[in-house]
């Protein structure tokens, strides 16, 4: 069999003898779509195995890209004969946006399901084109930026599942990673990154979210704000999985803003003068305050304590140093798996006027303070999007606004 479906056979022929015309045509026919191919790779194999590959990598985003099955989406000829188009030991599923075929002359003609599963040609083609298709993507990232930035918002999420399934090829696929950052405008990728690390830092930040602007509204953004510091935006769900695996690039750290002790003092100016108001310095109330913090709310949260990530906010909850990413923690929970007890960290902002006030009014002994302490976790709730206390806050919010108009 020659053809597919009344299109010829356009891998048998020369590369010089085909015309970008054909490729989408013959594209657009075996992928059943409309666009442009935005990458071509017609290879001819031979050694261990031989066999010949013409794939194509789209400009637009096929429809069943999300789809469950992640299939491999290659069409599989022996020596011109259509054997299957169901054979993902062709391509692992991170590549599952690459369209085309393979006409292997190694496999017999009357080969099955089962014997495909078992093959030990098709997971050498498997790596080789693997291989072939990343360089392939490296060069285009290096000589079309433009145009790769166009294919990374389209594939991109895809891709990545690459990290974290197969880290053999890490090496080849990070340097492919591009993200958007709090300072930076369009994408970037992790050498621009570290091009721009500040003196002295010596990790990469990064925060994970539901979204982009869900991330960018963030109260763990504050502190890297204000000393403008870069911070990677990982908006996509497989985001929370490969990059905490991953664990280094070139040797840095990644480190999420929402996971961990950070202490970002090292980024202040050291000829800065400081102010009491800078510094949340009140002669001990703090610790006082987190002291009485602990004894009241031992049970909602594994930790307490103050923090200088946040800058406009009284308070947020952190993930135990320990313990799984906050982002992490909601995919699996919301996939019904199991992740064990919460270990998040309530972080006060000490020079926020609600904690020095707070702070100030328990070290002169003020009774009635609990709910007003309670706002604090209500604050850092709602900037988690887990506010389950509806009513009791808005009884804490009502009794604070009624003492704020008696003093009016």
């Amino acid at each position: 069999m020659s053809q597919v479906r009344g299109v010829e056979a356009l891998w048998l022929r020369s590369k010089s003898e085909i015309t970008a015309e054909q490729h989408k045509e013959f594209y657009n026919h075996v992928a059943g779509t409309f666009d442009e191919p935005w990458e071509t790779l017609h290879l001819n194999l031979e050694g261990q195995l031989e066999y010949t590959a013409l794939l194509y990598v789209p400009t637009e985003r096929p429809f069943d890209l999300f789809q469950p099955e992640r299939r491999c989406q290659l069409k599989l000829f022996v020596r011109r004969v259509f054997i299957t188009d169901d054979a993902p030991e062709l391509m692992p599923a991170y590549l599952r946006f690459v369209r085309g075929l393979v006409d292997s002359q190694d496999l017999p003609l009357n080969v099955s399901r089962e014997m495909l599963q078992n093959a030990p040609q098709l997971q050498v083609m498997n790596k080789q084109l693997t291989k072939r298709i990343l360089s392939a993507l490296a060069k285009r990232k290096k000589d079309d930026a433009e145009g790769y930035d166009r294919f990374w918002n389209a594939f991109g999420a895809v891709l990545k599942e690459g990290l974290y399934e197969d880290r053999d090829r890490g090496e080849d696929i990070l340097p492919l990673v591009k993200f958007k950052s709090t300072t930076q405008d369009g994408l970037s990728d992790l050498d621009g990154y570290l091009g721009r690390m500040k003196d002295g830092q010596d990790e990469i930040y990064y925060a994970t979210g539901e979204s982009e602007a869900a991330i960018l509204a963030s109260p763990h953004l504050e502190g890297f704000r204000a000393r403008g510091i870069e911070v990677l935006i990982a908006s996509d769900a497989v985001d929370a999985f490969w990059i905490p695996t991953t664990g280094t690039y070139q040797g840095k750290q990644f480190v999420s803003v929402t996971h961990g002790s950070t202490d970002l003092s090292k980024f202040d100016d050291p000829s800065a003068e400081k102010t009491e108001e800078d510094t949340g310095t009140d002669g001990g109330n703090t610790d006082t305050l987190v002291a009485w913090l602990k004894t009241r709310f031992d049970q909602s949260v594994s930790d307490i304590r103050t923090t200088n990530r946040l800058a406009d906010s009284p308070a947020c909850f952190v993930a135990a140093e320990n313990s799984m990413d906050m982002q992490l923690s909601k995919i699996l929970k919301a996939s019904g798996q199991e992740t064990g007890p919460d270990q998040k960290i309530l972080e006060i902002n000490p020079s926020h006027p609600m904690v020095k006030t707070l702070a100030q009014l328990n070290s002169e002994g003020k009774e009635g303070l609990e709910p007003f302490a309670q706002l604090l976790l209500d604050h850092a709730s709602i900037a988690d999007g887990k506010l389950t206390d509806h009513a009791g806050f808005a009884k804490r919010l009502q009794a604070l606004m009624e003492k704020a108009a008696q003093s009016l």
